[in-house]
């Protein structure tokens, strides 16, 4: 309920999914996929639901997060398919190992992004696919000494495209695609869905009575947002998805 109720909710989610489907469709038998950064698992439950024989291999930084997913998948019988371990991908070592590695929402959080994208290139196998998703930017975050994303936690606003797919060739992949997701359409489902919430719970936690009745009023509009963004091309947007091969 939760993964779904989170697709629902993010549209970022339902533009990575679409993209996992996809290259699921090209994976060898038996595929080996890492997970990077995987929060509480949403795709490693995709990959392992649609694709009988896959395994997957989650890294991340929260110890919580790593014994909730560990629990979990255990919990539904993928115990002998996925392990989770607590690591920065900073120190990541594996070589030659992965068909597929996933990383959605997480370079804007990482100071050495070269450093990351080299390791994810050294981990996958000759002819892996990355797939990135991560805020977008109008400007070059190597031109600028400060930020000012709404997530406080971001070391850079997010990625021009040029410099998203430089960064990616940089690092070794032979071939990389970037395209704009959260366009016009998308970004006012975002402050449907998450914006406007955050503003007035900021103001105040007596908000949070109010949000069922909120979402329930607010998400059929929001839904068709979404799925507009989804099906269009965008010349820009708030967001980047990336995929890159070895």
């Amino acid at each position: 309920m939760a993964y779904l109720l989170f697709e629902l909710g993010f549209l970022r989610v339902r533009h990575v999914k679409r993209q996992l489907s996809k290259i699921f469709r090209v994976l060898p038998p038996n595929a080996h996929i890492l997970d990077a950064g995987y929060g509480f698992g949403p795709y490693t439950d995709q990959a392992l639901r649609e694709i009988p024989d896959v395994r997957v291999t989650g890294y991340d930084v929260n110890v919580q997060q790593v014994q909730d997913c560990i629990s979990f998948f255990t919990g539904e019988g993928f115990g002998d398919r996925c392990n989770f371990k607590e690591l920065d991908l900073n120190d990541l070592k594996d070589k030659n190992t992965y068909d597929l590695a996933i990383a959605v929402d997480i370079m804007e959080h990482i100071e050495d992004d070269i450093k990351v994208l080299k390791n994810l290139r050294r981990a996958l196998k000759k002819g892996g696919i990355l797939l990135i998703h991560t805020p977008a930017s109008e400007v070059d975050s190597r031109t600028v000494s400060h930020h000012d994303s709404f997530v406080g936690e971001h070391v850079r606003d997010g990625y021009h495209p040029d410099e998203l797919r430089e960064k990616l060739l940089e690092s070794g992949f032979s071939r990389a695609e970037v395209r704009f997701t959260y366009g016009r359409w998308g970004m006012v489902s975002w402050w449907m869905m998450q914006g406007i919430p955050f503003r007035l719970l900021s103001i105040s936690k007596f908000f949070v009575l109010l949000l069922p009745l909120y979402y329930l009023f607010v998400f059929p509009f929001a839904h068709r947002f979404m799925l507009a963004d989804l099906n269009l091309d965008h010349l820009k947007g708030g967001g980047l998805i990336a995929k890159a091969w070895v």
